[in-house]
């Protein structure tokens, strides 16, 4: 093989390299995002925000409930969500200002699909994003996590940031829309009056939206910082 051969065969395999640790680090990036948003998102499902809104924003007025009684509805419809089919809630047969009718349960069954189902999703995606992270190490290096760190918190508070601003356009179409997305057709629609209305308002889904936005932009910040001190530091060790 001459020398010009060999050239020409280091120069493909370098290229080959470079095109895989692209691809590696985007794929990497994309899980990041996944999971951050998945996590975040989960961490919303825990027991002590959907308190604090309840506490903050249920609206009594009509229930013939105190304040205190229709944050405690708020609190056991999460709980019912969260497959606690024994959850202290004021069932009945119609959508009144006192009680959860039928239309409130089958809602709310769905809501529990959506809610495990978002969590699995940030279980699979963490341990996706761990498994390439790993890979990624072994073949390039630790500057290409660095990398991906940096790439994936970029682009998770880049959408944070894009949902804050349509939030804040229109929060109403903006949740409409997202229940569109997961739930079958006019089953999340109730009378503003409904006691599941008034212990879960707009206002409290507002709240929650930005305790969400907060949890993905504090994952975020921790990525890109992490991410640019590992480049570095990889970098000073290379020289």
């Amino acid at each position: 093989m001459t020398r010009m051969d060999t050239d020409v065969t280091s120069s493909d395999s370098s290229s080959r390299h470079g095109i895989a640790r692209v691809v590696f680090t985007a794929l990497a990036a994309v899980l990041l995002v996944c999971a951050i948003l998945g996590v975040s998102f989960s961490l919303l499902l825990t027991p002590y925000p959907t308190k604090l809104a309840t506490q903050l924003f249920s609206e009594e007025e009509g229930t013939g409930l105190t304040h205190d009684e229709c944050a405690q509805v708020g609190q056991g419809v999460l709980a019912f969500c969260m497959g606690d089919d024994d959850a202290s809630l004021p069932w009945g047969v119609a959508e009144t200002p006192t009680t959860l009718g039928e239309q409130s349960r089958t809602h709310l069954l769905s809501v529990r699909e959506f809610f495990f189902g978002m969590i699995e999703f940030a279980a699979i995606s963490s341990c996706c994003l761990v498994a390439v992270l790993v890979l990624v190490c072994r073949l390039f290096g630790g500057r290409a996590v660095g990398g991906a760190l940096l790439a994936g918190g970029i682009g998770a508070v880049s959408l944070a940031v894009v949902f804050t601003a349509i939030a804040l356009f229109d929060f109403y179409d903006l949740f409409n829309w997202l229940h569109g997305w997961f739930f079958s057709s006019g089953t999340w629609l109730f009378p503003g009056d409904a006691l599941l209305i008034r212990s879960l308002p707009e206002p409290l889904w507002m709240f929650l939206g930005a305790l969400l936005v907060i949890f993905v932009a504090a994952f975020s910040v921790g990525c890109i910082v992490g991410g640019r001190r590992l480049r570095r530091t990889q970098a000073s060790i290379s020289e």
